[in-house]
């Protein structure tokens, strides 16, 4: 999985570009240091990922396209439509340079958890490395609401969002990981979050639909949401238009492209 992804500093990119495809216009990476309580999880091997994690807010749902596209680990929807330029397939591989287990929820509905190695999630195997669970109803959230609580529902509204939860690979973890060996450290995901604020307001040009970026932090011991960065483009009407037309005449190059080459 990592060998296509040499630097976990392209993370965050692949991330937000993930999130452009997919048509969001605001993105918000949070660090929550946090040890959350384990009392109503799904069993004790679910403890770990109760850990330290860096989560990734988007204003848009995932589609079922996007579903089947990130359940193929190594090859996503994009091959087939130039809008995506793969959203949530091939690019959401580089988040295993930090976790061994990422999940998300989207649309506040559903819960879907990725487990290479069949060791935290409940019901995973071998074959079926990792569980997706729809329709979440009151009985689900009240049994398992210390593992809902991880997607910050009481700082964020996921009604029509996602938010991902990449829980922090530790040492115990990294020692029986068959993904990678290395420990993810706060100060490691820290230090990706300041080299996004570097970045952030030219990689803001660069998007088609994002709008703003931000960086937040969870205090600790209060649970309070500190933003410690935040940029936001101011796009016109007439902008926007402009840069929607640009990328639908590279789209239609792409595409151009790839009809000539299958001529015979």
């Amino acid at each position: 999985i990592l060998n296509a992804y040499p630097s976990e500093k392209e993370m965050l990119k692949e991330l937000l570009q993930n999130a452009d495809d997919a048509k969001a216009t605001e993105v918000c990476f949070v660090f929550d240091p946090r040890q959350h309580p384990v009392d109503r999880i799904f069993d004790e091997k679910w403890s770990p990922l109760q850990g330290p994690a860096l989560c990734v807010f988007n204003n848009q749902p995932f589609t079922e396209d996007d579903i089947r596209g990130i359940q193929n680990l190594g090859k996503g929807t994009k091959e087939g439509n130039p809008y995506k330029t793969g959203q949530y397939g091939i690019g959401f591989n580089s988040v295993y340079h930090i976790t061994d287990c990422p999940s998300f929820i989207s649309g506040n509905d559903i819960l879907c958890i990725f487990d290479p190695h069949a060791r935290y999630s409940p019901g995973a195997t071998s074959l079926s490395p990792g569980r997706m669970f729809r329709d979440l109803d009151n009985d689900f959230r009240t049994q398992f609401s210390d593992v809902l609580d991880l997607y910050l529902g009481d700082h964020f509204k996921l009604e029509n969002c996602t938010m991902f939860r990449f829980p922090l690979r530790n040492g115990e973890m990294a020692k029986a990981s068959e993904i990678s060996q290395v420990p993810c450290s706060d100060r490691m995901v820290q230090n990706l979050l300041d080299k996004l604020r570097t970045d952030g307001a030219e990689l803001l040009m660069f998007l088609n639909h994002m709008e703003k970026i931000s960086i937040c932090e969870i205090e600790k011991t209060t649970g309070a949401l500190n933003v410690l960065y935040s940029v936001t483009g101011k796009i016109t009407d007439g902008d926007r238009l402009k840069r929607k037309q640009f990328h639908a005449s590279v789209v239609d190059s792409v595409t151009k492209k790839k009809q000539l080459s299958e001529i015979p």
